[in-house]
């Protein structure tokens, strides 16, 4: 009986061996569990928009010293100055540009490759008018301020498409994001292409609001990104990268005022400030990114907006012919998170 019973034991405990081991092999491939090894140095270049908000968690509370980064921080002014950033190599990784960013730098021959999406506007970008225009369809001749060749003026060619009408059919004035909401406000144009908090300062100052991202979630849309020669060289930090990323993202969903409090110190704000920031965004999750990294036609996919984005860069004659979306799009990495 004794004999039985030490057999059974045994038995039982390669069974729990077995399960440890197929766990740990699971696990390897978990956002949660970090590489086995130190990956050494990593420069990740920032500005203050609050969809960064995961990346700046993921440096103050630990999770990319736990999966073996060691990250240094370079804050820059303006979004383009990521773009050149990367480019030039000053740093390693960023994680708000846009799609726009990426196909505009492929077409000059630099080699710009999408890691994951991190945000997308949900009501933070739109167009104000004047009180007498009642629809996107009315701007036909108007005077319209959108900064040429940006996000803004992708969005400003997708609701006028969606009306019949072209960049063409408006007189545009090229003023960045915050001015077009000031000449606006001052008179000096029908309409503006904006976000907030400007987007609702012109509202409040007596325009009205014809269009927004939140008609079209997933039009405006920021990405990481790295260029593509330390993606095939360093691979493991990429992983390392986004697994802390993530586990930042659930961290922020189950302790958002603690996360708030890291953005608001960042940017120099009150953490409500902060938060009021981040109402226009939605922060796009492991799902979110399996989606965003599945082949559709809708603007939800990146291969879909990115047919939107080769078609509004022909448009203002940026590119002659399309960039192949599939070259920039690195989706193994996050895949082998969902595994």
């Amino acid at each position: 009986m004794k004999r039985y019973l030490t057999i059974s034991v045994i038995a039982v405990a390669i069974l729990l061996l077995i399960v440890a081991a197929i766990g740990a092999y699971r696990g390897l491939k978990s956002p949660s569990q970090p590489p086995p090894h130190d990956l050494g140095e990593i420069t990740y270049g920032w500005d203050e928009w609050p969809g960064v908000l995961p990346y700046l968690v993921a440096q103050e509370k630990g999770f990319f010293t736990a999966n073996g980064l060691k990250v240094k921080m370079i804050k820059l002014e303006i979004n383009s100055q990521l773009v050149d950033a990367l480019i030039k190599g000053q740093v390693d990784f960023v994680g708000d540009i846009t799609l726009v960013d990426i196909l505009k730098a492929r077409s000059r021959g630099d080699k710009l490759q999408i890691i994951n999406t991190t945000d997308y506007s949900n009501g933070g970008d739109g167009i104000v008018a004047k009180k007498t225009i009642g629809s996107v369809a009315d701007l036909r001749g108007k005077r319209v301020a959108v900064e040429q060749g940006s996000l803004s003026e992708k969005l400003l060619f997708y609701a006028l498409e969606k009306n019949n009408l072209g960049l063409q059919d408006v007189e545009r004035v090229s003023l960045p994001a915050a001015e077009a909401a000031q000449a606006f406000i001052r008179g000096e144009v029908d309409a503006a292409v904006t976000y907030d908090p400007e987007l609702s300062e012109a509202v409040a100052a007596g325009g009205v609001k014809i269009f927004s991202t939140a008609l079209a979630p997933g039009l405006i849309i920021d990405v990481g990104a790295m260029r593509q020669d330390y993606i095939d060289r360093e691979p493991e930090k990429v992983q390392a990268v986004l697994r802390a990323y993530f586990l930042a993202l659930d961290y922020i969903k189950s302790n958002p005022q603690e996360a708030y409090a890291v953005g608001a110190e960042y940017f120099n704000v009150s953490e409500q400030d902060f938060a009021d920031y981040l109402s226009g965004l939605e922060l796009v999750d492991l799902r979110g990114n399996l989606s965003a990294m599945s082949y559709a036609s809708g603007y939800e996919s990146l291969y879909g907006n990115g047919a939107l984005a080769n078609r509004y860069l022909r448009s203002i004659g940026v590119i002659s012919s399309d960039i192949d979306v599939v070259e920039v799009i690195r989706p193994e990495f996050v895949r082998f998170l969902s595994k």
